[in-house]
């Protein structure tokens, strides 16, 4: 018996963002439908269009993440009025010692006058979360019309520019 992996690809404008940021606003949902839990979260994204992100295994965003994994993620650039919504599915990853390191230094470095959050995790308590993508939409009002890439990565031929 063969199996296949379909990897899904993220368009090259919406990986280019991406990279180019590195503070994003999650929003988690728990099983029992009550309001969204919204936090900022630093990330790193990979090549294969993923984003992964170090949470406490005992917050709130892990938990309701265990109980429903689909998430909405929100990047704003303010500099350029360029913003990107995502929504995908985040699942709960093998400790990747160099992933969270990377994120441990993006966050302290970028946190110039205050220890951020995600450097007072205890050692053995941070969890590693992977999202996958399966919509997308990047929104530019820099220019005097607005411009908007959206498309599904259910169907990648469903991509609507406007």
């Amino acid at each position: 018996m063969c199996y296949y992996l379909i990897v899904k690809v993220l368009p090259t404008e919406i990986k280019k963002f991406l990279s180019l940021h590195y503070l994003a606003t999650i929003a988690t949902i728990s099983i029992h439908n009550d309001y969204p839990y919204i936090i900022p979260i630093f990330y790193i994204t990979s090549d294969v269009s993923r984003l992964y992100f170090a949470t406490h295994k005992n917050s709130k965003t892990f938990q309701n993440i265990l109980s429903n994994p689909h998430i909405s993620i929100s990047i704003t650039d303010p500099t350029n009025l360029i913003s990107l919504q995502l929504q995908g599915i985040a699942t709960v990853t093998e400790q990747k010692t160099e992933i969270i390191q990377q994120i441990l230094v993006l966050a302290n470095e970028k946190s110039e006058n205050s220890m951020p959050p995600l450097m007072q995790i205890e050692a053995g308590t941070m969890q590693l979360v992977a999202v996958t993508p399966h919509w997308y939409k990047l929104s530019n009002y820099s220019n005097n019309t607005a411009t908007f890439v959206e498309g599904s990565l259910d169907n990648p031929n469903e991509v609507n520019k406007a």
